[in-house]
């Protein structure tokens, strides 16, 4: 445990590549330690500073791997939260009919966690994919 939050600390030093591999190590040693929310945690957290260095790739990994964990969650908000950082990696990722699919569920989830604005953001980005890939 004393090692997987060196390296969250340590992440804080690093530019967002060095940043993003050590949040992800210290994920794996939460897990091992049982901690499975603070595994989730710094997987998205490694999700976005792969993404904010390009490396899209590995996001989609980190935020498929943290989604998993919040699924059947109360935590609907972080679950949602996810769901969305993944749909807009498939899309950067040219993998429309995936994204479209997790949007649609975004804005038909009905939970009512959902804010207009964030609704609206969800709204904008399924009519983007469909102008861009209306052959999927």
């Amino acid at each position: 445990l004393e090692i997987a939050d060196l390296l969250a600390s340590a992440s804080s030093h690093e530019t967002p590549l060095g940043a993003a591999v050590l949040l992800e190590q210290a994920s794996g040693h939460y897990r091992k330690a049982g901690l499975v929310r603070k595994y989730g945690f710094h997987m998205l957290m490694a999700g976005h500073m792969f993404r904010s260095c390009k490396q899209e790739k590995h996001g989609m990994r980190c935020f498929t791997a943290s989604l998993h964990i919040y699924h059947k969650s109360h935590w609907r908000e972080l679950y949602d939260h996810l769901q969305n950082a993944l749909a807009q990696q498939l899309y950067s990722l040219d993998r429309y009919s995936v994204a479209l699919q997790m949007y649609c569920r975004l804005v038909g989830s009905g939970t009512g966690t959902i804010s207009a604005r964030s609704q609206h953001k969800f709204l904008q980005n399924l009519l983007d994919i469909c102008s861009k890939s209306p052959q999927e």
